[in-house]
């Protein structure tokens, strides 16, 4: 196992104390190719991975996966606080609260919900004809 610079590599764990205002939403589709809009905008076809802030909304963020000859789905992504998130805020709260700064960047104690998406999408029924 080898980790450079805190990136991790066969399973070796991060090093970095950094957890951003923003994360990955993975998305996987069977079968690939589904269209996937946010807020009616396409912002790619699957599988693909978006950049999101941690911090949603209290509505949620909407994904909608389309894909000729299938129903289409949608999924709401939310934000919510994370064990991960505490861990990281809380031995920099004391300080931050002297200097009245924030602990961390913005959402950063915060991750989505869920942390990744995988559909299998099912085929459009045909009416039956006799």
């Amino acid at each position: 196992m080898v980790c450079i610079m805190g990136i991790s590599v066969v399973g070796c764990k991060s090093t970095s104390p950094q957890r951003g205002s923003s994360t990955i939403l993975p998305i996987r589709t069977t079968p690939t190719g589904a269209t996937v809009q946010t807020n009616g905008v396409t912002v790619g076809v699957s599988p693909l991975d978006i950049v999101l802030p941690r911090m949603i909304g209290r509505e949620g963020l909407v994904i909608k996966i389309i894909c000729d000859g299938y129903e289409p789905v949608l999924t709401t992504v939310v934000s919510r606080l994370s064990m991960e998130g505490f861990v990281f805020l809380f031995p920099r709260l004391p300080m931050a609260m002297i200097l009245d700064v924030p602990a961390g960047p913005k959402g950063s104690s915060l991750d989505l919900i869920p942390r990744s998406i995988d559909i299998s999408m099912t085929p459009v029924s045909l009416p039956h004809v006799e």
